[in-house]
């Protein structure tokens, strides 16, 4: 006869030996005493079997079942192992490096009734030396699991269960079959799954304590990829009946971290969801994507497959090879697709001229660009275009992944907001280049200009900026490969200086005044050198903050740029960043050299900085 109050703890365990026996003891200390314990260890290699045998004998009054594995099976066979030998009628899963309360078990099983086969509560979140950072997992991650509740699309577009805070009946384990043991991970295909079989409730009282540490499965694994192509396959299993755009969103960037990790695989799940998604529409115009080439052998076949593969497919491919030495040719012969269309120059005859050769052959009312050795998002044409139209842009761009030899990520963070990008221009290319969409007359009536030498996209963009509306899907659409010889790359970043400051001086001398060169060199040196301001004395952070006000004064009502954008990126994002650098230097004599009317209200702050200074050090000389 089935024991409907028998409660199986399932401890898992994987070289945890700092952690574990906290966390035995936490079972130990349920008030709910009707339990069975099983212990698994996954092939550790540290010492944590011995330190659980010798729990276990120091504990008698325990029923312990371990389940040791000889080879390391993984998190899903391993739990399947274990609830294979347990008897009991409620199944509760925990890590081994995370604590269940005392009262955890006896507040759960009260709340279980027919309807419900599953619960989840709230935890607590720790580090790794078991001290709270946060009382509550929700409140800190601002979410209300109430509002969704029993919502299989909301559980499809994030997975918000606190997993190690489930317990679940038998029954509904029986019902699915177990863990897929394909999957690099447990909780989310379970509970996916499990949400069509049953109701879940939610106990809104944090009953866990869950570490926050390096060695967490989820930390772990993130970029790993067996947990990315697990994350995949659930997604497209569950695509194919859901139309929900977020869904479609998270598979498309799951793709982008499979094509960084493992790239032929990335594309194998590329071309399932462009078969997928693939938009179909009469209406659409033709989209010309212009990519150059020069000695790109190794690279092109991926980046012109991610493009041919687009969910917008109303597009034409115009590939400019300049020149190249390599097999780059021989690589585009292979690919048979009407829609690309190759031009080979007899010789190298460098970037702006092939560029501007592109220019004049793509036929398309758009124009996207594309480097040569980089990837696209399977969404990133279609994204582009809608947004363009939404917003009436006649440019668009987007944020990307960047990432070198298969390695980890980082997602960039240029400014969306259309005035505060045509202020940056004052410093830097605020517009990710490579990644844009462009209506096809503007950029061809901008084109490319040469003596810019490895700053030509940052010519053409600040040019562009000055006369047209363009803005930026703060969502990455574009996976730029960092190489060091690349035309962008560390290698030449040097030789780019002279060209950024022919850029910086134009648009001073065009749109606001005649820079002098030693306010050139000062404006340079404040752009360089604003992650790490290191000044001699004084005199340079009122000569920084002479020429900010300088520019502000003369754009006066927003003559050219947006006053409060210019204002706000130039006080906040410069001048503050020097002026709380060299606090200590402050007194009051610099104070009044730095009073300006133009901002009455920071140069009160300034003063009462500089004055607060001088009165510490005359009290410090009294004592």
């Amino acid at each position: 006869m089935v024991d409907k109050s028998l409660v199986s703890i399932i401890a898992l365990n994987y070289n945890q030996s700092v952690f574990l026996i906290e966390s035995l003891e936490a079972i130990a200390l349920q008030s709910y005493k009707n339990i069975e314990l099983i212990i698994t260890d996954d092939c550790s290699t540290d010492d944590s079997i011995e330190k659980i045998d010798a729990w276990v004998e120091r504990n008698p009054q325990i029923q312990v079942i371990k389940v040791y594995n000889k080879i390391n099976l993984g998190l899903c066979k391993t739990l399947n192992k274990a609830i294979h030998v347990s008897k009991g009628y409620y199944i509760k899963p925990i890590a081994c490096d995370d604590i269940i309360l005392p009262e955890y078990l006896e507040r759960v099983t009260a709340e279980f009734n027919n309807e419900t086969d599953l619960i989840f509560t709230d935890m607590i979140l720790m580090n790794e030396k078991g001290e709270i950072r946060q009382a509550s997992n929700y409140k800190y991650n601002r979410v209300n699991p109430a509002d969704y509740l029993n919502n299989s699309e909301s559980l499809l577009e994030a997975q918000y269960i606190a997993a190690p805070t489930i317990i679940y009946k038998r029954s509904l384990f029986n019902q699915l079959e177990g863990y897929d043991e394909s999957l690099a991970y447990e909780d989310w295909d379970f509970l996916l799954k499990a949400q069509k079989k049953t109701k879940f409730s939610f106990i809104d009282q944090a009953l866990v304590k869950y570490r926050v540490h390096e060695k967490n499965m989820h930390k772990s694994l993130r970029n790993n990829a067996a947990f990315v192509d697990s994350t995949i396959r659930i997604l497209l299993r569950e695509v194919a009946t859901s139309e929900n755009l977020k869904i479609k969103e998270n598979l498309s960037a799951e793709i982008c971290k499979m094509l960084i990790i493992n790239e032929l695989e990335g594309l194998r799940y590329f071309e399932l969801f462009k078969n997928r998604y693939q938009r179909v529409n009469a209406t659409d115009p033709v989209i010309s994507v212009l990519i150059t080439s020069y000695n790109t052998a190794e690279f092109i076949l991926p980046c012109i497959t991610t493009i041919l593969l687009q969910t917008f497919q109303n597009i034409e491919v115009i590939v400019i090879d300049d020149g190249s030495t390599d097999k780059t040719l021989e690589i585009l012969g292979t690919i048979r697709d009407s829609r690309l269309k190759v031009f080979a120059l007899s010789e190298n005859k460098g970037r702006v001229e092939a560029l501007n050769y592109g220019l004049s052959l793509c036929t398309g009312q758009y124009l996207a660009l594309m480097d040569s050795d980089d990837l696209a998002s399977p969404l990133r044409i279609e994204k582009l275009y809608e947004h363009l139209q939404k917003n009436q842009l006649d440019a668009v761009s987007s944020q990307f992944y960047e990432y070198k030899n298969n390695s980890d990520f980082t997602i960039s963070s240029f400014r969306t907001d259309e005035k505060a990008i045509k202020v940056t221009m004052l410093f830097y290319n605020a517009v990710p280049h490579a990644a844009t969409l462009f209506k096809s007359q503007t950029i061809q009536s901008i084109s490319y200009r040469e003596g810019f030498d490895y700053a030509e996209d940052y010519d053409m963009m600040a040019r562009y900026s000055m006369h047209y509306k363009l803005g930026i899907v703060n969502e990455p659409l574009y996976l730029y490969r960092r190489r060091n010889n690349s035309a962008t790359g560390i290698t030449n970043s040097e030789h780019s200086l002279s060209s950024q400051k022919k850029i910086i001086r134009e648009i001073f001398d065009l749109y606001l005044f005649t820079v002098t060169e030693t306010e050139l060199d000062l404006h340079f040196d404040m752009l360089t050198s604003i992650r790490n301001p290191v000044l001699k004395d004084m005199n340079i952070l009122i000569q920084i903050r002479s020429w900010i006000y300088k520019i502000i004064s003369k754009n006066k009502h927003g003559i050219f740029f947006n006053e409060k954008a210019l204002k706000r990126i130039l006080l906040d994002n410069y001048w503050s960043v020097y002026y709380y650098a060299n606090i200590k230097n402050h007194n009051t004599k610099a104070a009044i050299r730095m009073f300006t009317m133009e901002d009455i209200e920071l140069s009160f702050l300034i003063f009462k900085e500089g004055l607060k200074s001088d009165v510490k050090k005359l009290l410090g000389k009294n004592n």
